[in-house]
């Protein structure tokens, strides 16, 4: 391999291309004439000619130290960490000439791409700034070429031009790259990349000249203290333009890259300092690496200053070194969005996989083969989801995956439901379960998914919906019963087609009641903006996904802060209470339910939403209400019955709790699953259905009481179960069901009894 470097072969294409055009250019004529040191006495000329000498004798110096600085500070690892999986990377090239800072990063993107080590798409946006207009016009030639070279490559590459100072240009360029976060439809940039290429002499030649001249009026006696620190050190003025950049801009982490030559080595270290200086005040987290006296060697290329004058290489041996800073600042904003670091812990992430999974597969249309793809790289996936959320990947819930079918509702009615793609059921659990306990509160009129919040996370993410409604069920009969409502009038309402009639934009607005963090908002927008199949474009959220009941919930707050949850709240002391969107208002007085009505219609009217008024009940009999509670009573009494045939089961017997308590007591707990295992497995031979998770849980909450266990049997004795089999094996768990049901007939009875009492529910509801 060459102890050099040299251009890569379509960007010397490139860099040639421009020497032809610049030949054609008549206000560039003769720049090919003008000598190295000429070149060097120009520096501050603002015309083409000057600038196309500088193009043709500094350009490629410039150009290879940034490839040294790329290749060997910044490493090939970390740019990987840029842009693999990231769509989207901003490049802010500061004094940027003609482009050779800029052109030696996309020339690494290059290589990157054609070696594939990372095959994502990509767009790239080139930000140059430089006072030198002139300059600016071969920076444009340039980014022409390179722009064709890219799209053959599926990069997209976007640019633009300032020829102001960024301290001039900073309001603009930040409302710029905001808008342009907009754009790409992100809460902000993951990163972005300034880089400043021997503009550390202009730096320091402008701030020469200010002391100068601060000095001549203050032999003057002109005094300009009160309005301009003299104090301030070099680089400051510049430290605290990037500092503004950083924080008004939507930026995550603004990496700034400063190489200068070895002249001017003690400023680059006081441009690193200030940097440091300025952003540590701020609060900002910052991380610098400095190496200094870089050399390297390279190939002149074609249709160069030295090239034309037969000279090919340019040796270490020649090189008189450069130096380079490498600073990463961390936004303090990111490091405040407490709840986003909360969301995207790959612990939360791993409880949202094991949520998500445990509720789809007990839908309608689960997708087994999805689930147990995901799992096979269980780790590496929820890394590579944390990661897309890291650089804002607005496909990382891969929406446009989702499949709408029609699920029967009834003989003649269906409901529209979606299967979405798991990644963004897993986000929509993570979410939910970071703000359980706060939604719950906000739900406080509403009994239906109200989020776990036990000490013991487990592979639920709601509270049992039998209890919750039958919690529903119990708070309306006790509020109807109440003396205040005994000449009341009672309202079951009806919202008409409420999943479809939702408004995406309103729900996310909602979102704001959970959580103030932009980038969560950003998630939520992504997982509620779909547009389903047999809706309104902007309407509806997915049903039959682990989220919709909690969102159709969160979409119905304000109906709950009309209403208030005390009555004395409220302007009629009017009780209201839903599960979902069945909602039930308590009204004492009959002569305000018209005002009532008038009221509700009016804020579901802002939500979108109407009343289906020939499925809206009224009761002004109090008693007949509470007659149809007494017709629910039979879920309390089915619930009743199921806990007695299957607790048993959990509490097993003397013999069965001493093998668990021993497997339960070892350190390895091994024996433990491998003991739930079987009884899993017996547990299905008389057909009884239960996860492993849960059934430990269930073991285990009898286990270790005598008192629990005595008061769930009620003095009837526990079940005959057979000695458990010490292999799992048909023959063996066959023989178990055998000698189960011999020893249990009675127990079998009940358990068949119930289930055709459970058919039968089922078959008169249809």
């Amino acid at each position: 391999m060459p102890d050099y470097f040299s251009f890569h072969p379509d960007i010397a294409s490139a860099y040639s291309a421009v020497h032809e055009w610049l030949a054609k250019q008549q206000q560039a004529l003769g720049y090919k004439n003008i000598s190295h040191q000429q070149a060097g006495k120009l520096l501050s000329e603002k015309t083409l000619k000057s600038a196309a000498a500088q193009y043709n004798v500094f350009f490629h110096a410039h150009y290879f130290k940034v490839i040294y600085t790329l290749e060997n500070i910044i490493t090939s690892e970390k740019l990987l960490d840029w842009i693999d999986t990231n769509q989207h990377i901003c490049l802010i090239d500061i004094g940027c000439g003609a482009g050779a800072a800029t052109i030696a990063f996309l020339e690494r993107i290059i290589c990157l791409r054609e070696s594939e080590q990372f095959t994502n798409s990509l767009e790239i946006l080139c930000i140059g700034i430089d006072i030198n207009y002139e300059s600016l016009t071969i920076y444009n030639q340039l980014m022409v070429k390179v722009r064709n070279l890219l799209e053959k490559l599926n990069i997209k590459l976007t640019y633009t031009t300032s020829g102001k100072s960024l301290q001039e240009l900073a309001v603009s360029l930040i409302s710029f790259i905001n808008k342009q976060c907009s754009q790409w439809e992100k809460p902000c940039l993951s990163d972005a990349i300034l880089l400043q290429s021997n503009v550390v002499s202009g730096f320091k030649a402008s701030f020469d000249s200010f002391q100068k001249n601060y000095n001549n009026l203050q032999e003057l006696g002109v005094s300009l203290d009160e309005i301009i620190d003299s104090k301030d050190e070099f680089g400051i003025d510049e430290a605290r333009a990037y500092k503004w950049l950083a924080q008004d801009a939507k930026i995550d982490n603004l990496h700034i890259i400063t190489v200068g030559t070895k002249d001017y080595s003690l400023s680059v270290i006081k441009i690193a300092d200030s940097i440091k200086l300025v952003f540590d005040e701020s609060g900002h987290i910052i991380e610098q690496y400095n190496e200094s006296d870089c050399k390297i060697g390279y190939e002149n290329p074609l249709n160069s200053y030295w090239r034309d004058r037969g000279k090919r290489i340019y040796s270490k041996e020649s090189n008189k070194g450069f130096n380079v800073n490498f600073s990463t600042i961390t936004n303090a904003e990111l490091k405040k969005d407490k709840d986003w670091e909360k969301l995207i812990d790959l612990k939360n992430l791993e409880m949202a996989w094991v949520r998500a999974r445990k509720y789809l597969k007990s839908e309608s249309l689960p997708d087994e083969i999805e689930y147990r793809l995901f799992e096979i790289n269980l780790y590496e996936n929820l890394q590579r989801l944390q990661q897309d959320l890291k650089v804002y990947i607005k496909e990382v819930v891969n929406s446009e995956d989702n499949l709408d079918y029609k699920f029967p509702k009834n003989e003649s009615q269906s409901r529209p439901r979606s299967l979405s793609r798991l990644e963004g059921e897993i986000l929509s659990t993570a979410i939910i379960q970071k703000f359980g306990k706060k939604a719950s509160l906000l739900h406080g009129n509403s009994y239906a998914y109200r989020v776990s919040v036990s000490n013991r996370d487990t592979e639920y993410l709601y509270n049992p919906w039998f209890t919750l409604y039958r919690d529903f069920l119990a708070e309306a009969r006790k509020i109807a019963k109440q003396e205040e409502n005994r000449n009341g009038v009672i309202i079951c309402v009806d919202i008409e087609s409420f999943y479809t009639r939702i408004i995406q934009d309103d729900l996310i607005e909602l979102g704001k009641e959970l959580t103030q963090s932009e980038r969560i908002l950003w998630l939520l927008k992504i997982l509620l903006s779909k547009n389903l199949d047999d809706h309104e474009i902007g309407k509806g959220i997915t049903q039959g996904s682990i989220g919709s009941g909690f969102y159709a919930n969160l979409y119905l707050t304000p109906i709950d802060v009309e209403f208030r949850i005390q009555a004395k709240e409220n302007d009629w002391g009017v009780k209201l209470i839903r599960y979902v969107d069945d909602i039930i208002l308590f009204i004492p007085n009959k002569n305000d339910v018209e005002k009532v009505l008038e009221v509700l219609t009016k804020e579901l009217e802002k939500l979108g939403l109407k009343l289906n008024e020939s499925k809206t009940e009224r009761y002004d009999n109090v008693s007949e209400f509470i007659e149809t509670l007494e017709e629910n009573k039979l879920l309390d009494e089915l619930d009743y019955k199921f806990n007695e045939i299957v607790n048993p089961l959990w509490i097993c017997n003397h013999r069965y709790r001493k093998e668990f308590i021993e497997a339960g007591k070892r350190d390895n707990d091994n024996q433990w699953w491998y003991l739930i295992k079987i009884y899993q497995k017996c547990l299905r031979s008389i057909q009884i259905y239960i996860d492993a998770p849960e059934l430990s849980r269930r073991i285990d909450r009898y286990l270790w009481s005598e008192r629990k266990r005595k008061a769930e049997l009620k003095e009837k004795p526990e079940l005959k179960l057979p000695i458990l089999v010490d292999d799992i094996n048909d023959e063996e768990i066959q023989n178990w069901a055998i000698v189960f049901q011999n020893c249990n007939s009675d127990w079998i009875e009940k358990k068949n009894i119930l289930r055709e009492e459970l058919i039968k529910l089922f078959l008169d509801s249809w």
